[in-house]
């Protein structure tokens, strides 16, 4: 281990399980693409490995995954990332498709109850601006109707005042017609 570099380190100096070893020992033989697949002997030609090309390899499972996974971390490693090319056409799957039509069912209904509630919200905006409409003629006739009330208060009171003025006027007639007949 004399080179600093952790990728130049061999497997063998590094605290791997003997499972794990057989796994990168044997991977040219079951999960690397490489051409001429190559054992792994460092660290580095670890990290050329995806996890689909680790767990290829028999005897090799979840628990010998993260334990080459952790390792790796100790010395700022990781496995490869995989990145699947966008541009190659992939056949769908009956269950891509089906899932795809799902979605565009579900993406119907959907697009149809907002259609729906859309115009339901426009029906209540134009429901709203009557109410508020009739509100205000309701309000306009109700004053109109206070002011009828007051007018014929102030009818009744100039009624009250002409009766009463008349009533006066009567019993004074009445008054100079009984001295008119008692002077005769």
């Amino acid at each position: 281990m004399d080179d600093t570099n952790p990728q130049n380190i061999k497997i063998h100096d590094v605290d791997f399980s003997i499972r794990a070893i057989n796994v990168l020992l044997n991977l040219h033989e079951y999960g690397c693409r490489e051409q001429p697949p190559v054992p792994c002997h460092t660290l580095g030609d670890i990290t050329k490995l995806s996890q689909a090309e680790i767990l290829r390899t028999p005897n090799c499972g979840k628990v010998t995954l993260k334990e080459i996974e952790d390792v790796l971390a100790k010395f700022g490693l990781c496995l490869k990332e995989v990145t699947y090319q966008t541009s190659k056409m992939a056949m769908p799957t009956t269950a891509s498709i089906i899932r795809n039509k799902e979605l565009e069912a579900t993406n119907e209904r959907l697009m149809r109850e907002l259609g729906y509630l859309q115009g339901k919200a426009a029906q209540a905006d134009m429901l709203e601006e009557k109410i508020a409409k009739l509100e205000t003629e309701l309000h306009n006739y109700q004053k109109s109707e206070r002011r009828a009330w007051d007018r014929f208060d102030e009818i009744r009171k100039e009624q009250e005042i002409t009766r009463s003025a008349a009533s006066e006027a009567i019993r004074q007639l009445q008054a100079e017609l009984e001295l008119v007949k008692t002077q005769k």
